[in-house]
């Protein structure tokens, strides 16, 4: 079995709090064959900045591709990181999630040819939000009971469900 090449693509703009909660998530994963290609839809110095710190002692490649700020162009900030990117699998992120530390093994063990993978993200409260960027961090465990989360439908607790795979549309010919 030959092992697939990961790539992440994370987006960011003008949120370097965020982003390096973010970072530090996938600096934490246990399967460490990857890559991060940060996405930047035209933020300011400070998210390059945080980038180039990261990458001096980032466990895995990380990259940084900016465009310049003339509007909202999140889509074509992930094209241009995904034209950059070296991976076969690709995986879309946004710059204000963090992942628990199996996300990577979950979506090799998951990856099949043909197939995508779609997963579940979970909003948090206010307070667990405001933890997360000082620093404290909220740490769901998968398949834990997540009492943070909020959302349409989603008052008291949600359960983190597996990622689930569904097979592509055929191309047309």
């Amino acid at each position: 079995m030959t092992t697939v090449a990961i790539s992440v693509i994370l987006s960011t703009y003008n949120a370097p709090a965020a982003l390096a909660v973010s970072l530090q998530s996938f600096a934490q994963q246990k399967d460490r064959g990857f890559e991060v290609v940060v996405a930047d839809d035209g933020s300011t110095r400070e998210t390059a900045d945080l980038v180039a710190t990261a990458g001096r002692s980032f466990p895995v490649p990380l990259r940084h591709l900016w465009q310049d700020d003339i509007g909202f162009r999140l889509a074509r900030a992930r094209n241009l990181a995904t034209a950059h990117s070296r991976g076969d699998y690709l995986l879309f992120v946004d710059g204000d999630c963090f992942v628990l530390p199996d996300f990577i093994a979950c979506h090799r063990a998951l990856a099949q040819h043909g197939h995508f993978v779609s997963g579940k993200r979970c909003w948090l409260r206010r307070p667990a939000s405001r933890r997360c960027l000082a620093g404290g961090g909220a740490k769901p465990r998968p398949g834990a009971v997540v009492p943070a989360c909020t959302g349409p439908a989603m008052h008291a607790a949600v359960r983190v469900p597996p990622p689930a795979r569904r097979p592509l549309a055929p191309s047309p010919q």
